[in-house]
């Protein structure tokens, strides 16, 4: 539909002109019949509020003026105001988009997500950097003791032992904490605690690389 007084185009159902707000149809004007006769209540700012099921226009032509409907009350003021006349409210929240709830990943998605793989539910509870932390040790613990295991003789048990253990204590922990995460309970395996870890499973492969080698060198 083409506006008859600026030449915008508008939507086939349109009422107003999306450029200059001028009426696309005939009888646009709000008459006494259309007022709700029954309030169907007092808002929080001691204002009546229209009757359920009628809502009032966004815009209006009266007088030759064009006049916006308060989101708070209903009540009518000048495009120009910024503010309605009758409770304050910002005018401007009239284009406000609602606030979307956010969507918290449920508990036992997260508790399922963890076992499959240390540091998802985490993720996926938006643990970020604590989530991503312990997924790449476990990958790294548990790919570097299944390759060991493979190994020479001493390697599987010197070697492959602290690594697997390690990412035993990830999983384990893991469970543990995310479903702490839901109650708002401290992780077993915070920051300080996950260092610790790293410290001792490095040390104890590095000593059982060094034992294998000694043991290796022995038997040779």
């Amino acid at each position: 539909m083409r506006c008859d007084a600026c030449g915008a185009t508008n939507p086939a159902d349109a009422r107003w002109c999306n450029q200059c707000l001028a009426s696309l149809v005939e009888g646009t004007e709000r008459s006494a019949g259309d007022a709700p006769t029954e309030p169907s209540g007092v808002n929080d700012r001691g204002i009546e509020q229209p009757a359920v099921g009628v809502v009032a226009e966004r815009f209006r032509r009266r007088d030759g003026r064009v006049e916006w409907a308060c989101p708070s009350c209903g009540e009518y003021s000048g495009i120009d105001d910024t503010v309605c006349v009758v409770c304050a409210t910002p005018l401007v929240a009239l284009f406000d988009e609602p606030e979307q709830a956010e969507q918290e990943v449920p508990a036992s998605t997260a508790l399922w997500l963890t076992a499959l793989l240390p540091g998802a539910g985490h993720i996926a509870r938006g643990q970020y950097g604590s989530g991503i932390a312990r997924a790449l040790l476990f990958a790294l613990w548990a790919g570097g003791g299944v390759v060991m295991i493979g190994g020479p003789g001493p390697a599987r048990t010197f070697v492959a032992a602290p690594l697997l253990l390690g990412a035993l204590v990830l999983w384990l922990t893991g469970l543990v904490d995310v479903v702490g995460l839901a109650g708002g309970n401290r992780q077993l395996m915070d920051g300080r605690a996950l260092l610790w870890l790293v410290v001792a499973v490095t040390g104890f492969t590095l000593l059982g690389a060094f034992g294998a080698a000694g043991t290796m060198g022995a038997l040779t």
